[in-house]
């Protein structure tokens, strides 16, 4: 499976994280212990 890199953030406090898709699952809000959710998809080569 290809790396796939995603920025996380928390619902609750915003707080917000990257992590490789491929490679961990959604973890939890180290302050919040709520589960975060994809705020982006991040690719390389972004269009401005």
């Amino acid at each position: 499976m290809q790396s796939q890199m995603i920025e996380i953030s928390c619902p609750k406090c915003k707080r917000t994280q990257i992590i490789d898709l491929a490679k961990e699952d959604m973890p939890k809000c180290d302050t919040c212990a709520i589960r975060m959710v994809v705020k982006e998809v991040l690719r390389e080569g972004k269009a401005c």
